[in-house]
């Protein structure tokens, strides 16, 4: 008969096994218990479905059979090993150990290893987990490194590179040694404020980036920026905070690019803009000075006008009349200059044509009688030229109307102009009329016309050549300008 005090140990230590057992098969991890000789005694569910052994099949058996084939040697070693330390510790530090199901399969785990002191002796519980989930992860996380650090290597454009949470450089690029002189031994640690300007600096720029970065996730600039050797270039930055699970700022993903010749290009299209409005503005300045000029001269041009009809006398108005003409040679170089496109140049051409036959109106020539020729090819000049070779045209056009074709004698009035094959224009005016006096000297003649077309030559840098019989050739050749070189095709 047992005493009541055994009764009561017995039903305390069926309450321990109790609990304990409760506890190894609430074990996320597969529980396996062997003693010092390396037999299983116990294993939980959880070991069960992690080898495919029922338990029953479990109990009584070696540890190694839960092993690899080429690993159980090895095993039994360092069980051994294990017998003459215990304590709690990780089994195979540092390798990578698997385990072996019923079928054959193997698969990755990790083993924790803990020491039981019983009545019977020393037990030996391990606690084991597949890991299989975690090293895919674990590979493919370091194949995703890879691929970024190969991204990112193979990324010239842009430097792209890590900054710590205070702005240290923590990682470095060929593409960032190349833009920014820095090789990574001689940079990393180092502050990124380096790569600002000293005027940037100074004004508190880079902690200002940092905390702008970190407030809201993100800071981007584009300004001048400064390498090893003190060069600066034009930069587009980009800074991304970079935080951990727990939201913790680890740090900054920097980006940058050198993109000194876009703002280079941006600076010459800007100034070009701004050359272009300042020559549209110029032109339309232009254009209406010599709309006003050409309507002063036409006012005046008005007024010798009605004054010769008024005057009575038809000598005074001969002279009206020829200096009506003069200055109606001036306002229609003024029209043309109004009309062109750039206010600058006009088509002499096209000039001396409306020249002539303005002439020929305030003349009141009859074109049946005295017929008109104007041969010219397209010459461009400005305002400088045209000015005294239309006083000119103006002056020996009126005297060959006037002179040449007496008793309202028929004859042909001519006006040339072209290259003379010199590298310089030559202007011909001719006539079939009479001729000139055998006499004739233009340097000693005493009309005022005369003269004045002498002073125009010499004023266009030329030479004048008269010529008689039959009819009247004046020939001028000065240099070419250069805006001649404009000309139409």
């Amino acid at each position: 008969m047992r005493e009541p005090q055994d009764d009561a140990l017995k039903r305390e230590g069926d309450k321990r096994e109790g609990v304990f057992g409760a506890l190894l098969e609430a074990a996320p991890d597969g529980m396996v218990i062997a003693d010092e000789t390396g037999t299983i005694v116990l294993v939980n569910g959880q070991a069960e479905r992690l080898f495919g052994y029922p338990r029953a099949e479990l109990i009584g058996q070696k540890v190694e059979v839960l092993v690899p084939q080429q690993f159980r040697a090895r095993h039994e070693g360092l069980r051994h090993g294990y017998e003459e330390d215990p304590r709690v510790r990780s089994m195979g530090s540092g390798l990578e150990l698997r385990g072996r199901r019923k079928d054959g399969t193997e698969f990755p785990v990790e083993i924790s290893l803990s020491p039981l002191k019983t009545a019977q002796g020393m037990l030996v519980s391990a606690a084991v987990r597949d890991v299989t989930e975690q090293r895919r992860i674990q590979q493919a996380l370091r194949e995703s490194e890879q691929r970024f650090r190969v991204l990112v290597q193979g990324v010239k454009d842009y430097a792209i590179f890590m900054l710590d949470p205070e702005g240290r450089v923590a990682s470095w690029t060929e593409a960032a040694q190349a833009m920014k002189g820095y090789r990574a031994e001689e940079i990393v640690g180092q502050h990124f404020s380096c790569f600002f300007t000293a005027e940037d600096r100074e004004r508190g720029k880079p902690a200002e980036a940092l905390r702008a970065a970190a407030s809201t996730g993100r800071w981007e600039d584009e300004n001048w920026r400064v390498r090893k050797d003190g060069s600066r270039f034009y930069a587009s930055a980009l800074i991304t905070a970079l935080h951990d699970e727990q939201g913790q700022l680890t740090g900054f993903a920097k980006v940058t690019r050198d993109i000194t010749e876009r703002k280079r290009i941006e600076e010459l299209k800007h100034k070009e803009e701004m050359m272009a409005e300042a020559l549209r503005r110029e032109v339309l300045l232009r254009r209406e000075i010599h709309h006003r000029v050409k309507n002063s001269l036409q006012i005046v041009s008005s007024l010798l006008f009605l004054r010769g009809q008024s005057i009575g006398d038809p000598r005074l108005e001969a002279i009206l009349n020829e200096s009506r003409s003069r200055v109606a040679s001036i306002a229609l170089i003024h029209e043309k200059l109004y009309r062109a496109g750039d206010a600058t140049v006009i088509d002499f051409s096209d000039y001396i044509r409306d020249l002539v036959r303005d002439v020929f109106q305030a003349l009141r020539i009859n074109r049946a009688t005295v017929a008109m020729r104007v041969e010219t090819k397209p010459v461009m000049v400005g305002i400088d030229v045209a000015v005294p070779c239309g006083l000119i045209v103006a002056e020996l056009v009126s005297n060959a109307l006037r002179h040449a074709f007496p008793d309202t004698r028929e004859g042909e009035v001519g006006v040339e102009l072209g290259p003379d094959g010199d590298g310089r224009l030559m202007l011909r005016i001719r006539d079939n009329g009479r001729g000139l006096p055998k006499d004739f000297d233009w340097r000693h003649a005493k009309s005022l016309g005369l003269q004045l077309v002498g002073d125009l030559t010499r004023q266009l840098g030329g030479e004048i050549k008269f010529e008689s019989g039959p009819g009247t050739v004046v020939s001028i050749t000065f240099p070419k300008p250069a805006d001649a070189e404009k000309g139409k095709s």
